[in-house]
């Protein structure tokens, strides 16, 4: 012990350290199977060891004992996003593909050890093109019409300033 440092409190010679009382208040995550945990599947990471009440390491150990390798939130995530993208459209191709696409989704909420479908990947590719190319044409837009709302609001000023007053008073 460090000079002028508080000691711990004295213990029987021998004897353990008092144990820590456990404080996760919920169903032993070492008891659950995979269909008790599909339910967290649709959760963060970080939001289903709350819901749990356990660390993310005990979660990921338990989750790589039962088959599962990563946490499927993300791709199921992706999923949703992607169905939900082509939701707009009605087209035959475009609902057979939401088909698709929903049975491989359930399938992967069922085992998340799938992975997912070159097909799908592809289409996931594409639909963030789009999305790209939509979020960078409306920043161009909003660009011009702030150059143009700033350009028309700056200009009757300055030429007010330029312009020299009449010398015949």
């Amino acid at each position: 012990v460090r000079p002028g440092a508080r000691a711990p409190p004295p213990r029987a010679r021998g004897a353990a350290p008092p144990k820590k009382e456990s404080w996760r208040a919920h169903p032993d995550l070492d008891r659950m199977d995979l269909e008790g945990l599909k339910v967290y599947f649709s959760y963060p990471l970080k939001v289903a060891c709350e819901l749990l009440q356990v660390g993310e390491t005990k979660l990921k150990r338990r989750c790589r004992a039962l088959g599962v390798p990563r946490w499927p939130y993300r791709k199921l995530q992706s999923m949703t996003n992607l169905i939900q993208g082509l939701a707009g459209d009605s087209s035959a191709d475009t609902c057979v593909a939401m088909q698709q696409l929903l049975e491989q989704k359930h399938n992967m909420q069922d085992d998340p050890s799938i992975t997912m479908e070159q097909r799908t990947k592809r289409l996931r590719q594409a639909r963030y093109k789009v999305v790209c190319k939509r979020k960078k044409a409306a920043a161009q837009v909003q660009s011009q019409r702030a150059q143009a709302a700033a350009a028309g609001a700056r200009s009757p000023a300055r030429r007010a300033a330029r312009v020299p007053l009449p010398m015949h008073y």
